[in-house]
């Protein structure tokens, strides 16, 4: 054991102790650069489903939910790596413009997925699903969401407005709806094929749902920031290659 961790005789739990400056480099940099690879990997899955079927309504509305993955994995690489004050309050709203978005376009595509492959849904489902992920999304680029940035060492944490249980209220629950809507298609469900794109479908977007929920919702909400901004994006690629593969193999 390090002679710093020992007080006296008595042995002292020491485990918070960075090894070194440089490891702790090494471990920063290959995390900044884990979600840059992700926001990467969420667009060009993003171009490549939407231009294996540009007029579908599943590939489109599947290509705006992996687009904001993407723009909001790129927000948490920014506010990695910025260090201006500005940098970062623009990185933190875009974090949360992205997150609205991705609640709303997650909603679009579980109410098309997988019987809609011709024509679009009407009009007044468009305005029931993004007239609110619009507004939220506006709601988030104000200090009702996130009023400043704090600093607790080299953690980045928001300061949250008045409107941060609105937001989190609807993230929840547009989640939670659309899960609803996937699990009800596939216990309904008549043919063999659909059930199986379902089951791709619905267990991907769990994982990724539940780990962003925690991560990037519940956790900051407590205090606790340091897992949201290295694993958060990941979750993410869990339900875009599940997804993708239940579009792109079975030529939705």
């Amino acid at each position: 054991v390090s002679p710093h961790c020992w007080q006296g005789d008595i042995p002292r739990d020491c485990s918070w102790i960075p090894a070194s400056a440089h490891e702790r480099k090494v471990d920063m940099d290959f995390n900044y650069i884990s979600i840059l690879i992700t926001a990467l990997a969420n667009l060009m899955l993003a171009t490549y489903v939407l231009f294996k079927n540009p007029r579908k309504i599943i590939n489109i509305s599947f290509s705006l939910f992996t687009f904001s993955s993407a723009c909001w994995s790129l927000a948490l690489f920014i506010i990695g790596i910025g260090k201006e004050h500005q940098m970062l309050m623009f990185a933190g709203h875009l974090a949360f413009f992205s997150g609205a978005m991705m609640a709303g376009n997650f909603l679009m595509f579980a109410y098309v997925f997988p019987q809609m492959k011709d024509g679009f849904p009407s009009k007044r489902l468009f305005f029931a699903i993004y007239a609110p992920c619009l507004f939220m999304a506006l709601l988030s680029l104000t200090p009702l969401i996130m009023r400043d940035i704090s600093y607790a060492g080299t953690v980045v944490r928001p300061v949250y407005g008045k409107g941060i249980l609105l937001f989190a209220a609807y993230g929840l629950g547009y989640t939670a709806y659309s899960l609803v809507l996937l699990a009800k298609k596939y216990f309904h469900s008549p043919g063999r094929f659909e059930r199986v794109q379902l089951r791709y479908t619905f267990w991907g977007l769990l994982v990724s749902a539940s780990g962003i929920i925690l991560l990037a919702l519940i956790l900051p909400l407590l205090g606790v920031s340091r897992f949201s901004t290295p694993l958060t994006p990941w979750v993410t690629l869990v339900t875009v290659i599940c997804v993708s593969y239940a579009i792109v193999r079975h030529r939705l």
